[in-house]
């Protein structure tokens, strides 16, 4: 494989983020500019095939935008940013970069490029409903996740990898200093939409921050990082455990922490009948809150417990009157 330099990181990343493309302005990126032999389905997805193999890799063509806007970069120790009149883009041309540079070295695999991320993720549902039949696709690796080092095992809740497979891809992404780890956080990206036909989903870290703001920056140093190692993974021969058939629901494991089967509120100790508490039937649970907010806002996992209850008294929501 040929080693990635950070320059032809930057020079990819800075051009493909010259523009925003918020739907339904993604159809006009021109990708075919950087990628040759591409189909095209009816929904306007892009798919490269490269060799025999059983793993797809995912990224957004779209931007969360309100209309396309020109983006003016500034670079600062290998951190670009813009000059604060609109958002990067970085979410998801970081994942387009990386997803570049695989092809580019001829990295076996199904290559998806989706419309519409941003606006409910329609171009990946598009494709599970319509396109997926034609592939045989045992893991789905999406490449759209903020910050470093995150190998995404459930998405708004649901399990999407097995703990197996995210330790080995995290052990075969790692390199130096530079470790990854099992994030049970993910919120959501287009890996989502297989997690109920395909065995292992998951979303990895690509190093931008402040996404869907005019703060927002990438780090291209830890893309540059990224290009090289996923060159080096052994796709094929990651372990797959997860049943797509069996549904794991993170929420309702925190539920089942809380209450019993009764709906009766536990104690510390979750030994005996007089270590429950009656709920009374104003009181929220854990599990409505975690899955309205999920359903309703896009917001990152650090701000998710702090927001809960602004959200709620905001809303009014019938039922929660008395938090």
């Amino acid at each position: 494989m040929e080693k990635v330099k950070i320059s032809e990181v930057m020079r990819i990343f800075t051009k493909s983020t010259e523009r925003t493309y918020p739907a339904p302005y993604d159809k006009d990126f021109p990708i075919g500019e950087y990628i040759e032999g591409l189909e095209k389905d009816e929904y306007g997805n892009y798919v490269l095939r490269i060799g025999d193999s059983k793993t797809a890799f995912t990224c957004h063509l779209d931007t969360a935008d309100s209309t396309p806007k020109k983006v003016y970069h500034v670079i600062k120790d290998n951190k670009v940013y813009t000059d604060g009149s609109s958002i990067l883009g970085a979410d998801d041309k970081a994942g387009f970069t990386i997803m570049y540079f695989m092809i580019k070295n001829k990295v076996p695999g199904i290559y998806l490029f989706f419309l519409e991320e941003e606006v409910g993720m329609k171009g990946s549902e598009y494709f599970v409903k319509n396109e997926i039949s034609k592939y045989d696709i045992q893991r789905v690796i999406s490449f759209d996740r903020r910050d470093y080092g995150s190998v995404i095992t459930y998405q708004l809740g649901s399990r999407c990898c097995s703990d197996k497979f995210a330790d080995e891809l995290s052990r075969q992404l790692e390199f130096g200093k530079l470790t990854f780890f099992k994030d049970s956080g993910g919120i959501y990206t287009d890996s989502y939409k297989f997690i109920e036909y395909v065995p292992e989903c998951t979303n990895i870290s690509v190093g931008y921050f402040n996404a869907h703001t005019c703060g927002e920056y990438q780090d291209i140093e830890y893309l540059t990082f990224i290009c090289n190692r996923v060159l080096s993974v052994d796709w094929e021969n990651l372990p797959s455990e997860r049943n797509p058939s069996e549904k794991e629901d993170l929420f309702m494991q925190r539920y089942n922490s809380f209450y019993d089967e009764k709906g009766r509120r536990r104690t510390v100790d979750f030994l005996k009948e007089e270590d429950f508490l009656e709920d009374e039937d104003d009181i929220f649970s854990e599990l409505e809150v975690y899955r309205y907010v999920d359903n309703n806002y896009k917001i990152d996992d650090d701000t998710l417990d702090r927001s809960i209850f602004k959200i709620l008294e905001e809303e009014k929501l019938e039922g929660f009157e008395n938090i």
